[in-house]
């Protein structure tokens, strides 16, 4: 009698135990709830955070740009709008027929970057702009990011690049304009 006791005991603190688990991982984001999961991304409170980030992630190989695995990764750092047209640059064009013909980042096909700042957010032209600068094989180069705050949440808006050019635009085709 006090052996099936234990065993109901032993078996209720055990699926109190799986279900507090189950609340546990329900609770936990999703790029946190694997050990095996995408590379972490450091929050990100500020504009100029969220542009050293997405730097910081494409140096290292884990950027959004140039992958067709993890459609969610370009949310992280692109409005939907940008996120979309990237996406579908990537996934719906031959490989290797992108619309970009250099990287997006640094405006260029082959880099050797120095000198790397990523500037404080500022208004310009009444919206938030991070600028970019560097220098790649000696030639100071000057890259903007338009951002948006987006239900708390910094993204990119657009990039724009020395000679005028916008990502959007690139993606999109001549006739269309930023959001």
């Amino acid at each position: 009698m006090h052996a099936t006791k234990l065993l109901l005991i032993i078996g209720l603190l055990a699926g109190m135990n799986a279900c507090t688990i189950r609340e546990t991982q329900q609770d936990t984001p999703p790029d946190q709830a694997s050990p095996v999961a995408a590379p972490r991304v450091k929050k990100t409170s500020t504009p100029d955070a969220l542009v050293q980030e997405l730097y910081r992630q494409h140096d290292a190989g884990n950027g959004p740009f140039f992958q067709t695995d993890d459609r969610p990764l370009l949310g992280r750092y692109f409005e939907r709008e940008l996120a979309d047209l990237i996406w579908a640059d990537m996934t719906t064009t031959e490989a290797g027929e992108s619309m970009l013909d250099a990287d997006p980042l640094y405006n260029a096909q082959d880099i050797d970057i120095k000198k790397f700042s990523v500037h404080p957010a500022a208004e310009r032209d009444g919206a938030t702009e991070v600028r970019v600068t560097f220098e790649n094989f000696g030639e100071q180069q000057e890259i903007r990011c338009r951002m948006i705050q987006l239900r708390g949440k910094w993204r990119i808006a657009d990039i724009i690049y020395p000679d005028g050019s916008q990502l959007y635009q690139l993606l999109s085709g001549p006739d269309e304009e930023t959001p």
